[in-house]
């Protein structure tokens, strides 16, 4: 039994520390030359899905980042690295279909100065559209591995920025670089409602305006170029900005426009947008598209459901003995305690004056309506399948480690286990226009996998293996087994903690954020270098105050074990951290008081 449980925060503390803190030790040990796509593996003993809906048992063979065969009884090349599945699960690799995964976060933006804010450059207003993701991806930014440990083998990758940012690329989440890793370099015209930064368009409004008008000068530069090529007599060359050249392709339906679209006003806005312009739309990072549901089946748009979901709300667990296994004396304890709780509930009801009542009644109605909205949103996906609106999903709002979980929800709600893997597969290919190469196991397409030991979607199922053309990712296994935890004490634990380590040379710090739920603890580290980006730490042991616990730390490519030991006291953590052959670190920490 746990007494001081502050000791759990502790170990995470540090496994983010040491995250940013040693980035520039590892990089110098990192190497940029890519891994060979030459291995030959022969995957035997395993339920294959290899569509939505689809499973048979036998074996995959890859060579050379390809599936050669599927199928029973494969002779196994004389080069093969035979890997038995033990009767695991493989599936065809997922592929987000809207991503900024690979790209360097963005930094804070200053105040423009310009001249006139009512005619900035374009540049400051956010219209790029001439920009291509290709130029700022990277392999080696730690949200690809992320990404692919989900079992993610493609992303649709689209540049940062406000209305326009740029053109979209299709990238294999293997590593290397750029040049070997992308699979469609212009894929897509990225686009969203999202006014510039104290310059025009400063509104919505604004910014379907702009869109109109830069839609209207490609359309006529377009159609001055087509003349001008066939018979160029008589006729001046087309003058044209960089941006409006590379709206062409929009205007001619060439690229299609992948348009953030969160909730059904947005929606609306978008398709009234596509009708009036005439552009090939995909609606893209739905969260609240089901009121749209109508417009969306008749205007037959491509769509992309966000798979960020509100927090839910965790119903109280009320734990009762089954009444067929009562005495009759327990029964009569029981018929007791529950008359003396109502009781006591009508006395303190009777003390709230008539304001507070209505508040309170006011209370539970938000509470009420607030359920209901949240079921909404968890019921989306399973309410397009019904109305037979195909879709694929999109993360770009959500954080990896929520993915699972969240799908969890959506099929709590109604969504089938088909419509589901489809969005993740099938549909998101088929949307992408890679279905001849990707999203389902079949000979010749690319040799992307994700392995599981239970079927995916089951409870408690891990992902083993991850296969990026052919290159084999294994994870490694977490340890399920936990430190005790008494039930409902992991609440003391629930909030932030700052820590700081001390490295050679300077001292790292950030957050710990514990959240409780009954017996189980979720702690997620962050860096002060990079406060949104957290980690989960796994195999936790808690011997009375003592802290013990091992973290695996991926930085381009380098693999690093960290081991912590900590001492809590009180509110306070202190204690060492090894980092292979860098040495050990102490650690210390305590509770922000807010």
């Amino acid at each position: 039994m746990i007494n001081n449980h502050y000791a759990l925060q502790g170990l995470f503390l540090i496994a983010i520390t040491l995250i940013s803190g040693w980035t520039t030790q590892i990089s110098a040990q990192n190497s940029n030359v890519p891994k060979e796509v030459t291995a030959t593996y022969l995957l035997t003993n395993a339920h294959i899905i290899s569509h939505p809906g689809q499973t048979t048992f036998g074996s995959v063979l890859l060579r050379d980042g390809l599936i050669e065969q599927v199928g029973a009884n494969i002779i196994a090349p004389y080069d093969a690295q035979i890997i038995d599945m033990d009767s695991m699960y493989i599936y065809a690799g997922f592929i987000d279909a809207l991503s900024q995964v690979g790209l360097k976060k963005k930094e804070k933006e200053e105040r423009p100065n310009v001249k006139d804010p009512g005619n900035p450059p374009n540049t400051v207003a956010g219209i790029t559209p001439e920009h291509s993701v290709y130029d700022d991806y990277s392999s080696k930014e730690s949200s690809v591995k992320k990404l692919r440990d989900q079992g993610y083998g493609i992303a649709h990758i689209v540049p940062q920025g406000r209305m326009l940012p740029g053109m979209g690329a299709i990238f294999s989440l293997g590593e290397g670089e750029s040049a070997q890793l992308v699979i469609k370099k212009e894929a897509s015209m990225f686009s969203q409602l999202k006014s510039a930064n104290r310059v025009a368009p400063g509104t919505t409004i604004g910014v379907m305006a702009k869109y109109r008008d830069i839609y209207r000068n490609a359309a006529v530069t377009s159609e001055y170029s087509s003349k001008y090529n066939m018979n160029p007599v008589g006729m001046r060359r087309a003058q044209s900005e960089p941006a409006i050249e590379a709206f062409i392709p929009v205007v001619n339906k060439q690229l299609p426009v992948y348009f953030i679209a969160k909730n059904a006003l947005d929606v609306s806005r978008v398709i009234a947008l596509q009708k009036e312009l005439g552009f090939n739309l995909v609606l893209a990072d739905v969260e609240q598209g089901w009121p749209m549901a109508s417009k969306i089946t008749a205007g037959r748009y491509p769509l992309v459901l966000s798979m960020n979901l509100p927090k839910a709300i965790k119903e109280e667990k009320k734990e009762e003995k089954d009444e067929s296994k009562m005495t009759e004396e327990e029964k009569e304890k029981a018929v007791n305690t529950k008359a003396k709780k109502e009781k006591k509930k009508k006395k303190e009801e009777a003390k709230l004056s008539l304001l507070e009542k209505a508040n309170k009644k006011e209370e539970m109605a938000r509470e009420e309506r607030k359920k209901e909205s949240i079921k909404d949103y968890e019921g989306q996906a399973a309410m397009m399948e019904k109305k037979g609106i195909k879709f694929a999903f999109t993360g770009i709002s959500t954080k990896p480690g929520d993915i699972r979980k969240n799908l969890k929800r959506m099929m709590d709600a109604g969504l089938s286990e088909s419509a589901a893997l489809a969005a993740l597969t099938t549909n998101a290919a088929d949307q992408l226009g890679i279905s001849k190469i990707a999203g389902t196991i079949e000979k010749g397409k690319l040799a992307n996998l994700v392995i599981t030991d239970k079927p995916y979607f089951e409870e408690k199922s891990a992902i083993r293996y991850v296969f990026v053309d052919g290159q084999m990712n294994e994870m490694k296994k977490k340890d399920e087994k936990k430190g005790d935890i008494e039930k409902g004490a992991g609440a003391a634990l629930a909030g932030e903690w700052k820590y700081s380590i001390e490295i050679p040379g300077q001292t790292q710090s950030g957050v710990i954020k514990i959240t409780a739920d009954v017996d189980e603890l979720t702690i997620e580290v962050s860096s002060a270098d990079s406060p949104e980006d957290f980690e989960e730490a796994t195999a936790v042991s808690l011997n009375g105050s003592n802290l013990t616990f091992d973290l695996s730390i991926d930085y381009d490519g380098f693999q690093m074990e960290l081991s912590y030991d900590l001492e809590i006291a009180e509110n306070a953590m202190k204690g060492m951290v090894k980092a292979g052959q860098f040495g050990s670190f102490p650690l210390e920490g305590s509770r922000d008081p807010r």
